[in-house]
């Protein structure tokens, strides 16, 4: 079993970096706009991890857990867009 944290989550198109896609990547509003399933997911408020929220996982005896959120994207299936954020894990 392991955790990992997750911040700061952007998705935008490869030529332009200030562009985001993803609803509250930085988990300010905890987990409203996020489905969260399967072992232990929750925001957690820390100032002292980069912003003041991020995301937990920590994963089951099977070693599942999620946060998804669906991002459309009206573009031809050509398109680049970049997945950006930072992690940190921790494992047992």
């Amino acid at each position: 079993m392991g955790t990992v944290y997750l911040d700061d989550l952007q998705v935008g198109p490869g030529n332009v970096s200030s562009a985001n896609l993803v609803t509250d990547g930085r988990f300010a509003k905890l987990l409203v706009y996020w489905d969260a399933q399967y072992g232990s997911v929750s925001a957690v408020k820390n100032a002292s991890i980069g912003s003041s929220t991020y995301l937990r996982m920590t994963g089951s005896q099977t070693g599942l857990a999620r946060a998804k959120q669906v991002v459309k994207v009206n573009k031809s299936a050509k398109s680049t867009y970049i997945l950006s954020g930072w992690t940190m894990l921790s494992s047992r």
